[in-house]
C-alpha cells in the first residue's frame, strides 16, 4: 500500500468480486470462487491467517485518502474465524496507552502477531491480555507488508526502497536490497519474493541480501502491485491494486492468467489448510473471500 490519495479519484470502478471466465485464463488451472464478502471494515489493508485455530485479523487505517500514513492514533485490528464470522470488530484497538496509526502488513510468528504501523513495528502476543510493543527499526519511513522465515520478521519500507530483516528475540536489525518502491513481500519454501509499487514486477530476493533482486519480467501485465502469496504448488497469486485484479503466475514464472476483477485489492492472505484467499477491498471498506479450486488434467 502506497500513497493512494492521489490514485483514489482516478481508479476506475469494477465490479466487486467478478470472477473471470476459464477461457480466458490460459494455462493457469487454478479458479477462485467468491465465498463471502465481510463489511463493516475501515480501509482494509491487510489479512493474515492462523491456519491452525482457524483465524484471521484484518488491519483497518481507519482514514481519509489523505491520512492512510498519518500518526492518528485512529487505526485497529479485527478477529473473524476463517470462514468469515467476525469475532471482534476492534481486537486490538488504539488507546492512549498502547496508540495505533495506519495498520497495515501483519505475520504471525511463535503465537505473536507483528504489524506495520506507519513507520513503527509492532507486536502483540496473541492469547488474551498480551500487551503490544514496539521493535525499534532505525531510520524507518513507511513500512508497509511483514513476512518470516519463521525465525525473523522481515518488513518492507516502501519509501525507502529497502527490506529490514528484524531478530525479534534481539532486536538487531539488517537492511537488505530489495526492488524500489518495494510493498508485498512473502517466503516460500526458504525462497523469499516481493512484488513491487512503481516496477510493477514480481522479484525473487536473497533473504541474507547480498546479491541483487531478479525480476521475472511480467511487468507489462501489471500496474500497481500490492500482495503476493505463493500456493504450494508454486504459482504465485499477486493483487493489482489500480489494475483492479487478481492474478495467478504459474511456476515457470512465464505463464499468467487474470483471476477475477476485484475493487482495490491490497495486502492479500492465504489459508493452505482451507484454501481460502483474503482480499481486503481497500477503497470499499469490505474483505472478498474466495475459495481457491483447480481443474482436473484434461484426459
Amino acid at each position: 500500500m502506497l500513497n493512494r490519495a492521489v490514485r483514489y479519484l482516478s481508479v476506475a470502478i469494477l465490479a466487486t468480486g467478478s470472477v473471470l471466465a476459464a477461457e480466458e485464463t490460459g494455462p493457469i488451472a487454478w479458479r477462485l470462487e467468491p465465498v463471502k464478502s465481510i463489511k463493516g471494515c475501515k480501509v482494509p489493508e491487510c489479512v493474515v491467517v492462523d491456519a491452525e485455530n482457524a483465524l484471521a485479523y484484518i488491519s483497518n487505517i481507519e482514514a481519509l485518502p489523505d491520512e492512510y500514513w498519518s500518526d492518528d492514533g485512529r487505526g485497529f485490528i479485527s478477529l473473524m474465524t476463517a470462514d468469515g464470522k467476525m469475532l471482534k470488530r476492534r481486537w486490538l484497538n488504539s488507546t492512549p496507552d498502547a496508540v495505533i496509526h495506519g495498520p497495515k502488513g501483519m505475520c504471525i510468528l511463535q503465537d505473536v502477531l507483528y504489524f506495520a504501523d506507519n513507520s513503527r513495528l509492532l507486536r502483540r502476543p496473541l492469547q488474551p491480555g498480551g500487551q503490544v510493543e514496539p521493535l525499534p527499526v532505525p531510520e524507518a519511513e513507511r513500512i508497509n507488508d511483514l513476512a518470516t522465515d519463521g525465525t525473523h520478521i522481515f518488513a518492507s519500507d516502501t519509501t525507502r526502497g529497502v527490506i529490514y530483516k528484524v531478530d525479534p528475540a534481539t532486536s538487531e536489525v539488517a537492511v537488505l536490497k530489495s526492488p524500489p518502491s518495494v510493498n508485498g513481500i512473502t517466503f516460500h519454501q526458504g525462497a523469499f519474493f516481493a512484488v513491487s509499487w512503481d516496477q510493477h514486477d514480481i522479484f525473487e530476493l536473497d533473504p541474507a541480501g547480498e546479491t541483487d533482486p531478479v525480476p521475472f519480467g511480467l511487468g507489462a501485465h501489471f500496474t500497481h502491485l500490492d500482495g503476493i502469496e505463493v500456493l504450494d504448488d508454486g504459482t504465485f497469486i499477486v493483487s493489482d491494486f489500480d489494475g483492479n485484479k487478481l492474478w495467478a503466475v504459474g511456476s515457470d514464472r512465464k505463464a499468467i492468467a487474470p483471476l477475477a476483477d476485484v475493487e482495490t485489492p491490497a495486502d492479500i492472505g492465504l489459508d493452505r489448510k482451507r484454501m481460502l484467499l483474503y482480499v481486503p477491498l481497500f477503497m470499499k471498506d469490505e474483505v472478498a473471500i474466495f475459495r481457491l479450486t483447480k481443474d482436473s488434467p484434461a484426459k
